[in-house]
């Protein structure tokens, strides 16, 4: 068999960057809140995040009897995307980000040729051509302007693909997409909002006044 497709390097700790130290400080010091990250949450909401996170850089794939190679390697990047954008998702939210203001925040964070490598990976715009005719309001817009080559959100892309696969209508070689290509456009995109959440969170912790002072 193959080796299956992995775009990312699994052999470091799945656990988000400073997560112990977070951890360590939030157990010794009742008083040290996510607010004091900047984030709008609870203990526990942040908990959920960080777990979810976890989940999501661990997984490898899925195993599914009789199907091919490829499809199940399809189906395993869209599962690997749906699980990162349940972590992705409450943790803009708790940035006090909506749909229309994450992607400003996202900007520094996302790789500066994402827009290429994405369209390296669907050329004729199999995939998101079929994602276009799934969705509706401003996940419409932005996806039909990336099909048009027109300015577009970039985190909007992901959320359209996790719309429509959780909904049952995505499936890995939908509208004539190439499996192998799905797998790796969906586990590229899984890792951009995980390396995203990664890099915000490691900053706000290392941003964090020292322990004795902390609020």
């Amino acid at each position: 068999m193959p080796d299956r497709i992995i775009v990312h390097d699994y052999s470091h700790s799945s656990e988000l960057p400073r997560w112990s130290e977070w951890s360590a400080r939030a157990d010794e010091d009742y008083n040290c809140q996510p607010a004091a990250l900047g984030l709008q949450c609870g203990h526990a909401v942040l908990y959920r995040i960080a777990a979810r996170y976890r989940l999501s850089r661990s997984f490898i794939g899925v195993e599914l009897q009789h199907y091919s190679f490829e499809t199940t390697e399809g189906y395993s990047g869209l599962f690997h995307l749906f699980l990162a954008w349940s972590a992705f998702e409450p943790y803009y939210k708790a940035l006090g980000l909506t749909a229309k203001t994450r992607d400003t925040w996202f900007a520094k964070y996302a790789p500066p040729d994402a827009d290429a490598h994405i369209r390296a990976l669907d050329p004729q715009n199999c995939f998101f051509n079929l994602i276009l005719n799934k969705v509706r309001d401003d996940v419409e817009e932005h996806v039909a302007a990336y099909v048009k080559n027109q300015p577009y959100g970039l985190t909007y892309l992901p959320a359209a693909v996790r719309h429509v696969f959780a909904h049952g209508i995505l499936t890995p070689n939908a509208n004539k997409a190439r499996p192998t290509d799905v797998a790796q456009l969906t586990h590229y995109l899984a890792g951009m909002l995980l390396d995203g959440i990664a890099s915000d969170f490691e900053a706000r912790v290392a941003a964090l006044r020292p322990r004795d002072s902390a609020v």
